[in-house]
């Protein structure tokens, strides 16, 4: 069950991409979920997750993949372990791709669904000089 939640769950977030929708984005967390981006201070709060998102959609986020590497489920915990690609087009540059890592811990909720609680991810290529 919780290999076709987390499924359902990530497919939601790359169509959200898709759509430049922060707050679909965010909608896959929990309320108090944190993220944990490189090179930035942990984000907190769905809102402020919103937020974070929003302007990662402005640097010119276009498309998303996430690929689970694998998926544990302790309990109301599962841990997600997988590997993401980026398209980014910033208006009026050109097409970037980054590819990474990510850590979720998933955590199931009251309703049975499974949300992101806390997300970790960080690029496979050199930081940009």
């Amino acid at each position: 069950m919780i290999k076709e939640a987390t499924k359902e769950t990530n497919t939601q977030f790359i169509e959200a991409v898709k759509r430049k929708d922060a707050a679909g984005m965010a909608a896959v967390y929990t309320d108090d979920a944190r993220v944990l981006p490189p090179n930035s201070p942990m984000v907190s709060g769905r809102q402020a997750i919103k937020d974070f998102w929003q302007n990662f959609l402005n640097m010119g986020v276009s498309a998303a993949t996430l690929a689970t590497v694998s998926l544990e489920e302790k309990g109301d915990t599962a841990i997600e372990v997988g590997a993401y690609t980026l398209e980014i087009k910033p208006e009026g540059g050109q097409t970037m791709k980054d590819e990474g890592k990510y850590v979720v811990i998933w955590k199931r909720q009251a309703d049975g669904s499974w949300k992101w609680d806390v997300d970790i991810f960080n690029s496979n290529l050199a930081a940009p000089t």
